[in-house]
């Protein structure tokens, strides 16, 4: 039996890699050069946000493709060094499955929480046209809750397949594509119930103060489903995937590779 120090200490060697801390470093750049390159003179008469709320929806995107990246290159560690195997076998297999969730949304509360703060740095969040606090904080939520949607789906992909390629491209490709398969599909029920994941469906409602003339805007597009059937969606895609993980990691199948 490995003690729990060891293998506290083989965790940290894999989280703490120049290359993530290169990721994240650039995606903070990207965040800033969004907002330096945003229109600052936008007519008082338009519904404007704060910055803070732009970035977040931009964290959506540019977050979603980094957790992903994140995910996959731990993942794709930690198979490389056997530490799947090492960890749940010294751990209880439910215990294991909890940390790695917990590590899937402590990078998307990162992320969020990255987005958020420079919003509240480069603007002021408190003026006439600012959001309510609260109102801030559920669309922090919601941008958190998609990118644990996401960073789960890289984790299921990559226990299923054990493939780098697979886990880091399929998630990022739905982010990116979603709205225009949304758009040239919306008629055909199962494209739009059942494969994609919804996410712009669910954003669209809880980012309306964002309108023309904003930071950027939530595409108008019929074809999305409403806010309350984009979430439960999304939930089930969750608790779908979470359950695939408990019944792999608890089968026979999770073994030494």
């Amino acid at each position: 039996m490995i003690n729990i120090r060891l293998l506290e200490s083989e965790l940290k060697k894999v989280t703490k890699s120049k290359l993530l801390s290169l990721l994240y470093f650039f995606y903070v750049i990207l965040l800033i050069m969004i907002y330096r390159n945003t229109d600052g003179g936008i007519t008082s008469h338009i519904i404007l946000s704060p910055y803070a709320s732009g970035l977040l929806l931009y964290c959506n995107l540019l977050g979603s493709m980094f957790l992903v990246i994140f995910s996959a290159i731990l993942c794709q560690k930690e198979y490389q060094a056997n530490l799947l195997f090492v960890y749940s076998t010294n751990l209880k297999r439910d215990t294991f499955l909890f940390l790695k969730q917990l590590v899937i949304f402590s990078f998307s509360l990162l992320f969020g929480l990255t987005a958020l703060f420079l919003g509240m740095i480069f603007d002021a969040i408190i003026n006439a046209t600012a959001l309510p606090w609260y109102k801030l904080i559920i669309q922090l939520s919601s941008v958190i809750f998609c990118l644990f949607l996401l960073g789960n789906l890289s984790f299921t992909l990559h226990l299923l397949t054990k493939n780098f390629i697979y886990s880091l491209s399929i998630p990022i490709f739905l982010v990116f594509m979603e709205p225009a398969i949304h758009r040239y599909s919306y008629k055909v029920f199962y494209i739009k119930f059942l494969v994609m994941f919804n996410i712009y469906g669910f954003l669209k409602k809880l980012f309306e103060n964002l309108k023309d003339g904003s930071i950027i805007i939530v595409p108008e597009n019929q074809a999305y489903n409403s806010f309350l059937a984009s979430f439960f969606i999304l939930l089930g895609y969750l608790i779908f995937m979470i359950t695939i993980q408990f019944l792999f990691i608890r089968s026979e199948k999770f073994s030494s590779k």
